[in-house]
């Protein structure tokens, strides 16, 4: 069936992404989820920095000290896991994100970008407007980042300032590209 994704081809393109590496002996590494509940072991994605690694639309810089493995990738998401000193913070970036009904606060960018915040400290979430490449010119919800490392303060405008929208003039140490694979060419 013409662009569909099959567990078996997804396993085999995770598989193929990497050669495995070995995982520190400190915090066994969860594995990679994908669609209905299946899984693959991460460490074949293990990515140390500095260096990028990218989704379709964005990117994120990874400093010296943080290493980053593919938490999710499936047909309309995607995300990386990234830890570091501060502890994890998860990427995600898809193509088909809802606005939450309460109410978030604006959080200035030096890039102008729209960045909105949800929720208290200890379950903090950052939402980041950008371009979809899938969905047209206009900025729409395109980056969710969460996770334990993300505290409210300046570190987390720090994290968030590395996130870069098609971050294409640099060369990305791992890219991860979700979807309908092989149904079109991409242009």
């Amino acid at each position: 069936m013409r662009g569909a994704v099959t567990r078996s081809f997804l396993l085999a393109f995770l598989t193929a992404l990497s050669v495995a590496a070995p995982v520190s002996a400190q915090e066994p590494i969860p594995p990679t989820r994908m669609p209905n509940g299946a899984t693959t072991p991460a460490e074949g994605s293990r990515t140390e920095g500095p260096g990028w690694v990218c989704l379709i639309d964005n990117g994120v810089s990874l400093a010296a000290g943080e290493t980053a493995w593919i938490d999710y990738v499936g047909l309309h998401w995607a995300a990386w896991r990234v830890i570091g000193p501060n502890g994890r913070t998860v990427v995600r970036e898809g193509n088909s994100w809802a606005v939450p009904d309460a109410p978030g606060q604006a959080v200035p960018d030096r890039r102008g970008r729209r960045i909105v915040r949800y929720g208290a400290p200890g379950a903090i979430r950052y939402l980041i407007y950008g371009v979809v490449e899938a969905a047209g010119p206009e900025p729409r919800p395109s980056v969710w980042v969460e996770g334990p490392a993300l505290t409210g303060t300046a570190a987390d405008h720090a994290f968030l300032d590395r996130i870069e929208p098609r971050p294409r003039s640099v060369p990305c140490k791992r890219r991860v590209i979700y979807g309908f694979f092989f149904d079109e060419p991409r242009r």
